[in-house]
């Protein structure tokens, strides 16, 4: 089966390096380990307008069970990473925009933890938008 795997984020420069474009650091710093047959892609879109360019890259729903979208998950701590396959959005309106133009939730989702932790183990919201700020 060839995959084809998608990180989310924001194209401007305004948003580099900020915990909404992990999903997109991630695919670009994995890239060069991942097989050949994999298809690579990278959006220029912003992260809440993804569905209609996925949609063009996997017309339908059977091609859809091939697609990997790598994405930030502000409910995992920071740098934990949860795989799953047909869950739901969660929130994630990105991930919202793509079940919605694809009209399935059966694909792998890669989430990528971007909260940090209290001193107790639970989790707190980031405060600013760029990682470096809370890492």
């Amino acid at each position: 089966m060839k995959w084809t795997i998608v990180g989310l984020g924001n194209p401007s420069a305004e948003y580099a390096s900020t915990r909404h474009n992990v999903g997109k650091d991630f695919v670009e710093a994995l890239a060069p380990t991942l097989p050949k047959k994999a298809k690579i892609v990278e959006l220029n879109v912003y992260m809440n307008n993804s569905g209609g360019p996925i949609k063009k890259l996997v017309p339908s729903k059977l091609k859809a069970q091939s697609l990997i979208v790598v994405h930030d998950e502000l409910d995992l701590p920071l740098g934990r990473v949860k795989i799953s396959f047909g869950s739901s959005a969660g929130g994630h309106n990105g991930v919202k925009s793509i079940e919605k133009a694809l009209k399935t939730k059966d694909y792998v989702r890669v989430r990528v933890g971007i909260s940090p932790s209290t001193s107790s183990g639970r989790l707190r919201r980031p405060e600013g938008e760029k990682i470096t700020g809370f890492v």
